[in-house]
């Protein structure tokens, strides 16, 4: 999905492909590799076809994968696309063994937007003659020091 670019847009399809391996060793939590079904239905009357999750796996264990990523993606034009730049293998093997495939790193610094507007709070201490009274004026408390909130915008810019 792009999201460690500084360009990331959600709205857009930045085209990094994700390769997954071994999709053959995926393990199912509870009892979900006797009792999960697939449905979809072929437009006929009593057209709807159930596929238990066991054969499936059997048959095809990359696709198991894809359908649960495909779940968990939004549901809008985009979803397609992207899942177009999923690969999922169930073994070792693939054809982009060529290319260096590394997983990405824990520590990617994601860069902000320079355009962003950053609200900043900052507070500051006001002494009163213990009473404090609320922005809304609807409370007056007594206390010995009032701390009042207020936000700043401020542009963050990373250069």
């Amino acid at each position: 999905m792009g999201k460690h670019k500084p360009i990331y847009d959600r709205s857009q399809n930045l085209g990094d492909f994700v390769v997954v391996t071994n999709a053959e060793k995926v393990a199912f939590t509870g009892k979900k590799r006797d009792q999960k079904v697939y449905r979809y239905h072929t437009g006929w009357p009593g057209g709807l076809v159930t596929t238990p999750l066991e054969t499936m796996y059997e048959k095809k264990p990359e696709e198991v994968l894809r359908r649960a990523i495909a779940g968990m993606l939004p549901k809008n034009t985009l979803r397609r696309e992207r899942l177009k730049l999923l690969r999922i293998f169930a073994g070792e093997k693939h054809p982009h063994s060529a290319e260096d495939l590394t997983p990405l790193p824990d520590n990617i610094v994601k860069v902000a937007s320079p355009w962003l507007i950053v609200k900043e709070r900052e507070t500051v201490e006001v002494q009163t003659d213990n009473w404090c009274v609320c922005e809304n004026a609807c409370a007056r408390v007594r206390v010995s020091v009032c701390v009042r909130v207020r936000s700043t915008e401020k542009e963050k810019r990373n250069v």
